[in-house]
């Protein structure tokens, strides 16, 4: 793929937009869990991109559920190995809301591996930055956090790249 002056605009103003919405203070507590934080940045759009160049090979269904298997898999793999607690199975509603949730993170991988099969791999992540703006909302709408200023700066930042690269004719 080309990168254009429309694509490093977008790329400009979604990093500079990141930048305010996750002004953290990295110390010596957090600078694992930062650590973990970017590497899981690395992963995600990797596999993103890497669905893209064996879509035409694979079909939606088998590439989600080679994410899902590696998303049970390894987990559950950790947890043996540091022997984490494991809680019953119930017939509840935080079981159901979780069984929910799992269902939401399959069709999430398949709407991802379907978008990124139709949309060039930097239009495509460009797009996924409004998971920031819908955090940053639902934060506020369900959980009473507070908007700050840099937050709403940063969003309004990611939300430009979002409409240049969506809106250039050769990011398609």
């Amino acid at each position: 793929e080309k990168l254009t002056r429309n694509g490093i605009l977008s790329f400009d103003l979604a990093f500079i937009g990141m930048i305010f919405v996750y002004r953290v203070n990295v110390n010596s507590q957090t600078l694992f869990f930062a650590c973990l934080a970017a590497l899981a940045g690395l992963f995600t759009p990797g596999w993103s991109a890497f669905s893209k160049k064996i879509s035409a090979t694979y079909s939606n269904l088998q590439l989600n559920l080679i994410d899902s298997l590696y998303a049970a898999v390894f987990p559950f793999a950790i947890s043996l190995f540091i022997h984490e607690l494991w809680v019953p199975i119930e017939f509840n509603a935080l079981w159901i809301s979780t069984f929910f949730l799992g269902l939401m993170f399959v069709v999430n991988g398949l709407l991802i591996v379907y978008g990124f099969s139709k949309v060039s791999v930097q239009t495509g992540s460009i797009i996924l930055l409004f998971e920031i703006i819908a955090g940053i909302s639902f934060g506020y709408l369900f959980f009473q956090e507070s908007l700050s200023l840099m937050g709403l700066v940063g969003g309004s930042f990611i939300v430009g790249a979002i409409v240049i690269r969506s809106f250039n004719k050769e990011s398609i």
